[in-house]
């Protein structure tokens, strides 16, 4: 580009980026659309609407008021309440919490019904007859689209029927030809269609003046089958964040600060490639807040690992580019321009199998998580689409601009041009067994600890409501003049517990979970309660037991879903770098840090609940993209420098990849380190863990993974 279309281009990107964020920060027009604020926060993050169902029978089994769960959460993740806990209280109870509900009632019918399908033949008389089969047999219902007698266009539920329905439907539709089939939802008939033609491909639709919204929710309830028995709604009410008063404002505080430490540091290490990062930064925080609002999808922390993590990939994918230019810079070979173009070209594998590779990961995880798992899938997916678009095309071009502009000398971007780089030389092939001792030790030390606690009864791991079940109070204050840090330290001091408050919006209430009490413990937060607040009713106290929001299915279903992840990592790997054991001890290397993250768990008492599991994902994610950076160094090395030998090639690469993984571990810490610092008790328990990850990702993405590679092929060479 010329100067002056290099001029324009710069001033339509800088444009771009202020307006992306004034919008985000602003929005569109009176209803303030697009704008950041609109934004569909998760229960964690600012609160939603609490309901307790009773089952509609006189004893109801563990397994059918399990089954009942099950069903609802997967009606939840249906509707698009990914973020929604469920959970059981006492024997016949379930509580859900849903998020960023506007129609609480309408919730509550949606989620609460029966939704029973049946198809019912015509009487003789007229009416309804006899029952043909019912929506255990359809083995797909989804949103369709079909023109009505005019060829208008209209939206019906499409079904899709297994081998007993589809013979029977076929009877059926030849039995009672030219008279209407029932189709019934509870006691609700939805639809009567006349029988024009014998129907044996087991697929019909049911039509009844539905809009694209009800038809979709219509087929949501029916794919996720029946409840096995009718709920009686007890009770609905609005809760705060499940994560404190100050959760959202204080991460948004931290975030804020952690980008601006991110912006400065690029611009201080790198200079004008530092600031063509950073503007393509900025860009990218603004596609990802419009989208959010856009889309109306719900942001958890679950949702917000999946960004900080989608910004390291972003930073990291710019850093591998600058550090490719510094090498052309300073080898004085090439122009500036030439040298820009070849920093990219070189680059471009390892950024593409790096974010292939997760999103992969991702794509996976959305399909077998639930939960919390689908939230981080999401984010994580859209964040890296836009991290690979800001930083392939945004960043370039900005950079391309620059040199248009006349920026085009190595010194403008912190280079010595003909000066070769200083390199760390790391030995990892001469200290292999160090490098294998330490996770080791810190492995041994997390089993250590893990046995002393379970030996003095506390419980190798410090399990928290979410996975292990435990109690919930709601409790009324009688007084407004109280905040949730407040209560939360009064049943701190009795049980030495974190709990999890939330006040009861519009009352004086709270609702405290924590893990399972004993009757005299409970007898003492009474006492600790009243001591505080002398107007509580003691009689007024409810206090019921409430199982595993994280059920065992969950569990498995997370653990499933990683499985496959790892699986498909290994495979891709593989693949691209054509050698097994590439991908081998890249998935090694990767179950070590989750082994570490135990540990750290264990040792340090850190609550294992929801966020456990997003904490795993988000290592993995982050530490497969840096290992990947190191092999591809490795795979390049050994095209380029046939002679090397084993030992020098493993460590050229692992040099070679240092800074680059020194760099992206500060930015990827400057959002984290302000977490912890900042965030209330439950995001430092978020932060802590993600931290010390980030830290030994770094490590075993070189050294420990390194040392993996260069055993596996020793060992092969010798033999």
């Amino acid at each position: 580009m010329n100067k002056r279309n290099s001029t324009i281009m710069l001033c339509v990107i800088t444009l771009l980026a202020a307006g992306f964020i004034l919008v985000s920060l602003l929005g569109v027009g009176s209803g303030k659309t697009l704008s950041a604020g609109n934004i569909r926060q998760g229960l964690d993050l600012r609160g939603g609407v609490s309901i307790v169902y009773e089952a509609d029978a006189d004893n109801p089994t563990n397994d059918q008021m399990d089954a009942a769960v099950s069903l609802m959460r997967g009606r939840l993740d249906l509707l698009g309440y990914t973020e929604a806990p469920v959970s059981r209280e006492g024997a016949k109870r379930i509580a859900v919490d849903i998020p960023g509900v506007e129609d609480a009632e309408e919730a509550v019918d949606i989620i609460g019904r029966t939704a029973l399908v049946r198809f019912l033949g015509p009487a003789e008389g007229g009416g309804h007859g006899e029952e043909l089969f019912d929506g255990s047999h359809i083995d797909n219902a989804y949103h369709g689209v079909v023109p009505d007698t005019a060829g208008v266009p209209q939206s019906v539920v499409m079904l899709e029927f297994d081998d007993y329905a589809t013979e029977l439907f076929a009877d059926a539709t030849s039995r009672f030809m030219g008279q209407p089939i029932y189709i019934m939802l509870d006691d609700e008939e939805l639809s009567a269609p006349t029988v024009q033609t014998v129907i044996y491909e087991g697929e019909c639709y049911i039509e009844g003046g539905f809009t694209s919204e009800t038809a979709t929710q219509l087929a949501a309830l029916i794919r996720a089958g029946s409840l096995p028995f009718g709920l009686n709604e007890l009770s609905v009410i609005n809760v705060g964040a499940q994560l404190g008063e100050n959760a959202l404002n204080t991460s948004l505080i931290a975030g804020a600060i952690g980008l601006a430490c991110v912006l400065i540091f690029m611009f201080v290490i790198y200079r004008w490639a530092g600031l063509a990062a950073d503007l393509a930064l900025i860009v990218y925080m603004g596609l990802m807040l419009l989208i959010l609002s856009a889309f109306r999808l719900t942001l958890t922390l679950p949702g917000i690992a999946g960004i900080v993590l989608s910004i390291g990939m972003a930073v990291d994918a710019n850093v591998i580019i600058f550090e490719r230019l510094k090498e052309e810079l300073s080898s004085g070979r090439r122009s500036f321009r030439s040298s820009l173009d070849m920093s990219f070209k070189r680059a471009f594998s390892a950024i593409l199998d790096g974010n292939v590779t997760t999103m992969v990961s991702a794509v996976i995880l959305y399909i077998l998580g639930s939960g919390p798992v689908k939230g981080f899938a999401v984010t994580l997916g859209i964040g890296i689409i836009l991290s690979m678009f800001t930083c392939l095309v945004v960043t370039r071009l900005i950079l391309k601009s620059f040199v248009g502009v006349g920026i085009n000398k190595a010194g403008q971007y912190n280079v010595k041009q003909g000066e070769a780089l200083k390199e760390r030389e790391l030995h990892i092939a001469e200290k292999r067994r160090l490098h294998f001792m330490i996770p080791s030790g810190l492995i041994a030390l997390g089993l250590i600890f893990m046995l002393i606690f379970g030996v003095t009864g506390n419980g190798m791991f410090n399990y928290d409501v979410e996975f292990a079940g435990g109690t919930r109070m709601r409790v009324d204050l009688q007084t407004n003049d109280f905040n949730n840090a407040d209560v939360e330290r009064i049943f701190a001091d009795v049980t030495g517990q974190t709990p999890r408050v939330q006040r009861v919006t519009g009352t004086n209430e709270v609702m405290v979970s924590m893990r399972r009490v004993e009757p005299e413990t409970r007898q003492a937060i009474e006492d600790a309660l009243i001591a505080q607040y002398p107007g509580i009713n003691r009689q007024g106290m409810e206090v019921v037991d409430v199982s595993a929001t994280v059920s065992g299915e969950m569990q498995r279903t997370a653990l499933i879903a990683v499985a496959a992840a790892l699986a498909a990592m290994f495979i891709y790997v593989a693949f691209r770098f054509r050698d097994a054991r590439i991908g081998g001890s890249t998935i090694i290397g990767l179950l070590v840090n989750v082994l570490v993250l135990f540990a750290v768990y264990a040792a340090a008492r850190v609550p294992l609940n929801e966020t456990f599991i997003i904490v795993i994902l988000t290592i993995l994610g982050y530490s497969v993209n840096s290992t990947i950076v190191m092999f591809d160094r490795l795979r390049e090395n050994r095209k380029l420098q046939t002679r090397m030998d084993n030992n020098e090639l493993i460590d050229a690469s692992a040099s070679q990849s240092l800074k680059r993984a020194l760099y992206t571990s500060l930015t990827t810490l400057f959002p984290i380190v302000c977490m912890l610092i900042l965030g209330v008790s439950s995001i430092r328990d978020f932060a802590l863990p993600i931290m010390l990850g980030v830290v030994f990702g770094t490590y075993s993405s070189l050294w420990f993974a390194g040392s993996v590679w260069h055993v596996w092929v020793s060992r092969k060479a010798k033999a």
